[in-house]
């Protein structure tokens, strides 16, 4: 049975002084007729990996203001603040689906992949000298990338009817963009949209 996702999110924090934060168990893309939304991918947390989310849908107020809240060095990630500085994980709300909507033009694909581009926390990042060149390095790469990038893409959503020509487009746009992302991040310090 599904249960009515944000009231229960919620009432596990009011009943339960133990929980901090919570988060879904299912997250669907509402979208997804949408050939862009398509591409990346009907489910985007299934309960299978619902283990592994660290984003809090909802959370304890006290608890939010006391650890500062969430931290924007994170950039898209923001959400995911108090698991990258306290290790802390939301509890999961069992049977509840959150309903997430993709962007449905190249030039969102673009924005949304350049904002997780620039948020990525990477050792390689830290180098010095060598996060100068990964941008460059990762534009000589794209012939090959975005190719196998769009049949791994394809094969894990289980979707090969949309590889050619959509998920090669919609794979070249998150790759720029990320690549636009990093370096956004790695040249100017910016990490937000």
């Amino acid at each position: 049975m599904i249960r009515n996702s944000l009231n229960f999110v919620v009432s596990l924090i009011v009943n339960n002084r133990k929980i901090i934060g919570t988060t879904h168990d299912t997250e669907i893309v509402k979208n997804i007729k949408n050939k862009w939304s398509r591409c990346w991918g009907k489910v985007r947390v299934s309960k299978e990996n619902a283990k592994d989310v660290k984003i809090f849908r909802a959370i304890r107020k006290k608890d939010f203001l006391k650890f500062g809240g969430f931290d924007p060095r994170y950039g898209y990630a923001d959400d995911q603040t108090f698991w990258f500085k306290y290790k802390i994980k939301p509890h999961i709300a069992e049977n509840t689906i959150c309903y997430h909507r993709n962007p449905e033009n190249l030039k969102g694909v673009f924005k949304q992949s350049r904002w997780i581009g620039a948020s990525i926390e990477n050792k390689l990042l830290n180098i010095q000298i060598l996060k100068y060149f990964i941008p460059i390095f990762l534009i000589i790469l794209s012939p090959i990338m975005i190719p196998i990038l769009a049949v791994r893409k394809a094969y894990k959503i289980n979707d090969l009817e949309i590889l050619i020509p959509w998920m090669i487009i919609f794979m070249a746009a998150r790759y720029f963009g990320s690549i636009f992302g990093v370096s956004r991040n790695i040249y100017l310090g910016i990490n937000y949209r």
